[in-house]
């Protein structure tokens, strides 16, 4: 009952200020900002007065500055050999798991070395097999590590 009694009153006010003919007078840049105590900041113009003459010959203009280029973006290459991490390692049967990134699978033979915080630990060979995004290495020398990565030498 509350609703239909206000439903009209509302629908008036809503066509009321649809049907006002009022276009504002809004300016497409704003004025000059206020300064610090709340004043309006005053704009002024640097007086025109005339320079002084001088006896002296006339000094020479400025030689232009050189053209600054600007500086150039480095050239990011992607990596074009891949990098894997070791994911399991088999003391006794001296081999470990590498995972690749999809698509960057190493070929059967091809050596890499193991790296451990930066510092060159082993060099293994691909043996396989090979599962998904997983292959087989036999590690040659040194030893490896979980988390350990696997680059191209």
């Amino acid at each position: 009952m509350r609703i239909s009694a206000l439903l009209p009153f509302v629908s008036g006010l809503l066509l009321a200020g649809c049907a006002s003919q009022n276009a504002g007078n809004f300016s497409g840049v704003p004025g000059p900002s206020a300064g610090v105590g709340g004043a309006p900041a005053a704009m002024t113009t640097p007086a025109e007065e005339p320079l002084p003459q001088s006896q002296s010959a006339p000094v020479p203009a400025p030689a232009p500055a050189p053209e600054q280029t600007a500086p150039q973006p480095p050239i990011v290459a992607p990596a074009s050999s891949p990098e894997g991490t070791v994911m399991a390692f088999n003391a006794v049967g001296q081999f470990v798991v590498l995972s690749f990134p999809p698509g960057q699978l190493p070929s059967i033979g091809q050596m890499f070395s193991v790296y451990h915080n930066g510092l060159k630990v082993g060099e293994v060979k691909i043996s396989g097999p090979q599962s998904e995004n997983n292959i087989v290495a036999d590690v040659i020398e040194g030893h490896a590590a979980v988390g350990d990565k696997a680059r191209m030498q």
